[in-house]
């Protein structure tokens, strides 16, 4: 069984990173779950605007979604480690980029304006915008992943449908994505599998899972929810660069949005993601590697100095980027001083690691001996 698990997976990564071109190729009807992969394709995205009347307002919206659109494909496509370097462009740049904005559906008002669009960028009009930069996008996928999203209880039982851990990887999966997660039925055929040994992703346990759900990949994400409404997280299995076995806890940040159950499902699709990307841009090798130090289980402890200008929603669009971030642990502010918080931030990872995250969600972020200081987009002169 293991020798037939190593000739798969270098199998799957040859076939993935060298002859990549042919999955969109493949696609036919006798594949109902191969989904047609365009990286460059942004879909529902929602913007709304107000304007004197319905047509400014409307051209405010497209403007507003297709910003949006372009920040999500760079950030899904280019390495964490890449996203300081990504290109800051106005609206009108954007628009060049883009191939076709097709409209998915909309709501027009006297003076406002809702849209939501699917926006197709040119692949070789982005690419050499990133090139510009020294940046390489991931655009080859990944083989197809089918995830147990399996949560265990004090006494030992297996829950197959906890309604949080399986709604959390059902709104993650997406057969056409970077990394195409599906999630298992959890019917009575997948129960009927049910033994101690496929908590712990033994191979002969998982075995008919790959069968059933045709693929080699597989992720065995355990959750088991401890005092405090803290859950912790056990990630076992195989994909085509190796061994995945993770573990991390997840405590409940106060005000922060969102389940905790969520952002741990989150934090794992997002590790596996960029695994893969890295495996794309760098090789094999590199994506095997367990280097990232976002996988970090040591708590930094960082002094953050965040300017909000006396602006209570920049305070707390603040407070809810940086409760997004993954590895994120506790915010604690210590002081409230002009307009500067003064506050301590735990986190697992450097706060290079840090910094990247909250420059990709817009903020202007300067690192100094004295701490990280912040504010939402313009220099901070301290």
């Amino acid at each position: 069984m293991a020798i037939r698990i190593h000739i798969w997976r270098w199998f799957l990564v040859v076939c993935a990173l060298v002859l990549g071109a042919a999955f969109a190729a493949a696609q036919t009807p006798d594949c109902p779950d191969c989904l047609a992969y365009d990286p460059f394709t942004a879909k529902s995205i929602t913007a709304m605007a107000e304007a004197e009347d319905a047509v400014s307002a409307k051209a405010l919206a497209i403007d507003k979604a297709v910003n949006e659109a372009f920040h999500h494909i760079v950030h899904r496509l280019v390495l964490r480690t890449d996203w300081p370097r990504l290109p800051s462009l106005d609206t009108a740049r954007i628009h060049v980029l883009t191939d076709e904005i097709a409209i998915e559906r909309e709501r027009v008002g006297a003076q406002s304006y809702e849209v939501t669009l699917s926006i197709a960028f040119n692949q070789s009009a982005l690419g050499r915008v990133l090139a510009e930069k020294g940046i390489t996008a991931a655009t080859v996928q990944a083989p197809r992943m089918v995830v147990l999203p399996l949560a265990v209880m004090d006494d030992g039982a297996v829950i197959w449908d906890h309604p949080r851990w399986r709604e959390a990887w059902e709104r993650i999966a997406d057969p056409s994505g970077l990394v195409p997660f599906v999630v298992i039925d959890g019917d009575a055929e997948d129960r009927a599998y049910e033994s101690p040994e496929l908590i712990r992703g033994d191979v002969f346990a998982t075995e008919m899972f790959r069968v059933r759900y045709r693929s080699d990949a597989l992720l065995v994400a355990v959750l088991r929810e401890t005092e405090g409404g803290a859950v912790a997280l056990e990630a076992v299995g195989d994909d085509a660069l190796g061994a995945i076995d993770l573990k991390r806890t997840f405590e409940q940040l106060r005000g922060a949005k969102g389940s905790v159950v969520a952002v741990a499902a989150d934090w794992l699709a997002a590790e596996l993601t960029e695994r893969w990307k890295r495996a794309v841009v760098l090789g094999p090798e590199a994506g095997a590697a367990a280097g990232d130090p976002l996988t970090s289980q040591t708590i930094t402890k960082l002094p953050v100095h965040f300017d909000y200008r006396g602006d209570v929603n920049r305070w707390l669009r603040f407070q809810a980027s940086v409760a997004a971030l993954p590895g994120m642990e506790e915010v604690t502010v210590h002081q409230v001083e002009g307009d500067t918080v003064h506050a301590t931030i735990a986190f697992a990872g450097t706060k290079e690691r840090f910094a990247d995250g909250l420059n990709a969600s817009g903020f202007f972020v300067e690192l100094a001996q004295s701490g990280i200081f912040v504010t939402d987009g313009e220099a901070f002169a301290y």
